[in-house]
């Protein structure tokens, strides 16, 4: 077991100046539970370690950045987009102030892609980011919303996976 994370958490809840009891109160934990996490006895289930990075006011990557997942990225999927949600960004798009759109055309031009798949790639990367961003704050849910927007929208093929997990070779 690792005393990296037994030293952060030692180290942030003597930040915060919590006892052992108040931050198992805090989690919904009971105060030895701390006591093994700190020792280096036990390691937290993910939405443990959520409720304590919540609890001492960092992220879940601050708090133990070899338990968060990483977000991988596969093959975008051939599939079109749903017809109505790609017009509806194309129209959020023209409502924009001209200024704006031609700046987008241009960027486009600049990187030698036609302008619908310039700014869809610019969304699809934002999606991607928001999504590592979310995982690596422990906001599963939220990074799992973004993954299925993603998937509708662009066809982006990605998993949340655990690093310190053997790869999953059968599918």
């Amino acid at each position: 077991m690792s005393t990296d994370f037994a030293n952060r958490l030692i180290s942030l809840r003597g930040e915060k100046n919590l006892t052992q009891q108040q931050l198992a109160d805090a989690v919904g934990i009971t105060p030895s539970q701390i006591s093994r996490y700190e020792s280096g006895q036990a390691k937290p289930r993910r939405t443990v370690l959520f409720k304590l990075a919540t609890a001492l006011g960092v992220t879940v990557a601050e708090l133990s950045p070899d338990q968060i997942l990483q977000v991988v990225v596969g093959e975008r999927e051939t599939n079109d987009p749903p017809f109505k949600l790609r017009q509806r960004m194309y129209d959020e798009l023209a409502s924009m102030d001209g200024e704006e759109i031609q700046k987008i055309r241009a960027d486009a031009e600049e990187a030698g892609v036609p302008f619908e798949q310039y700014i869809t790639d610019k969304a699809e990367k934002n999606f991607i980011e928001m999504t590592k961003k979310a995982t690596e704050s422990g906001d599963f849910a939220t990074a799992g919303f973004y993954n299925v927007f993603a998937r509708i929208l662009f066809g982006t093929r990605m998993k949340l996976v655990d690093p310190n997990e053997e790869p999953d070779t059968h599918k």
